[in-house]
């Protein structure tokens, strides 16, 4: 990642600050013009991002965060999961934090294979969710707790947990904590899970460990400058801390090709 670069894009909120620290990676990963699959889009602004930079992007979310939002910039978006859509060939198809979500995951990157044109490209900006140590976690939720103190954020909520699983507790251990609000229903893929199945059905080109706990606040703080400043500054200090070995690196990031 080029930081000075990323850091002379445009940020106006905590969003944009995430959205375009993905967009640099993916986009620096693709040849200009291309046909793209973008497979659990969310708030659909990644796909923006790469529609304004030339490409045609199909956005697949099985729920749409905006249901009637319409088509455009060069951005179809279709609300169905991976499972049922057929389309492509495509020349990229792009998991931004949602391959860990997809079960069963081995039908998930068949599936994508066979959506993929030759030489067509998996790019994954994922989450090793197991990562965390506990100084770790410690980190992140010393940053957590000060911002539900402070009001910037108002909870601390990532995925659905079924009924009879606990959410993590203050009081908890902070490895616990971690542990308990990443529960999910069926569980969530690991990093090694997911490179093992990537590796099985393509070539892999390279991968790369680096931040992502910052990305969570972007995602639940308030939409501010303030909001914007706490996030940048929480990105420069988990980018210091993993490279001095003094945080776990939980952003994961791969580039494999169709074999």
């Amino acid at each position: 990642m080029n930081h000075q670069k990323w850091n002379q894009m445009d940020q106006d909120s905590p969003l944009d600050l995430r959205n375009n620290y993905s967009f640099l990676f993916i986009s620096s990963s693709i040849d200009k013009s291309q046909k793209i699959l973008e497979v659990g889009c969310g708030d659909g602004e990644l796909a923006e991002r790469l529609a304004s930079a030339g490409h045609f992007v199909t956005a697949l979310d099985p729920s749409l965060e905006d249901a009637d939002r319409v088509s455009k910039l060069g951005v179809h978006y279709i609300e169905r999961d991976l499972e049922n859509f057929d389309g492509g060939p495509f020349d990229a198809v792009i998991f931004n934090a949602s391959l860990h979500h997809v079960s069963p995951l081995d039908v998930a990157l068949k599936h994508t294979d066979s959506l993929l044109g030759p030489e067509g490209l998996l790019i994954l900006d994922e989450a090793d969710l197991v990562t965390p140590d506990e100084q770790t976690a410690a980190w992140f939720y010393d940053h957590i707790d000060r911002l539900l103190d402070e009001r910037l954020i108002t909870e601390m909520h990532e995925h659905d947990h079924a009924e009879d699983q606990e959410r993590g507790e203050r009081s908890d251990p902070p490895l616990l904590r971690w542990q308990k609000d990443h529960q999910h229903d069926p569980p969530l893929h690991t990093g090694d899970q997911m490179l093992l199945e990537v590796e099985r059905r393509f070539a892999l080109l390279r991968t790369s460990r680096g931040p992502y706990l910052f990305r969570y606040v972007a995602q639940l703080i308030e939409q501010t400058d303030r909001g914007l400043g706490e996030v940048q500054n929480m990105l420069k200090e988990e980018t210091e801390l993993i490279a001095s070995a003094k945080l776990k690196s939980v952003g994961l990031r791969v580039v494999a090709r169709k074999s």
